[in-house]
């Protein structure tokens, strides 16, 4: 993590890359019936790094404490902090 602006930024290793990856454990998502229950990641990240931080459109899934599970997290990024 880098503090920039008084934030904290995730930071990458990889300078540039376009980023697409799944991984942790998975919960399923129950249907009244059972039909068409399914499977999704608790932890997931869809976007673009450049200079190491996060750019550009990005949506993520990941455990948030005060929900006490996961949900889905979207917005642009520019420079790794979050525009609006």
């Amino acid at each position: 993590y880098l503090i920039q602006e008084n934030y904290i930024v995730e930071y990458y290793k990889e300078a540039y890359k376009k980023i697409n990856k799944e991984w942790g454990n998975k919960e399923i998502i129950y249907t009244k019936d059972g039909l068409d229950s399914s499977y999704v990641y608790l932890y997931k990240q869809k976007g673009e790094i450049k200079k190491n931080v996060k750019n550009g459109k990005w949506d993520e899934r990941r455990y948030l404490e005060e929900y006490n599970k996961s949900v889905w997290l979207d917005g642009k990024y520019i420079n790794g902090l979050k525009d609006g």
